[in-house]
């Protein structure tokens, strides 16, 4: 179950992906880490609604 969420927030990850953002995010921060530039709000919606309905 625990991977499912896991799979489910990459997902919705990857569907809010910024491109642009990422790449400016990656040359800031000057990694090869890979940035998919969605802002932390984001994130943070996509986390609590995913663990809310699959923790319930």
């Amino acid at each position: 179950m625990e991977h499912r969420r896991i799979a489910i927030i990459r997902e919705r990850l990857q569907a809010e992906a910024d491109p642009d953002r990422a790449k400016a995010a990656q040359a800031y921060m000057k990694s090869a880490m890979p940035y998919l530039g969605v802002r932390v709000p984001a994130v943070r919606r996509m986390v609590l609604a995913t663990a809310m309905k699959h923790l319930g």
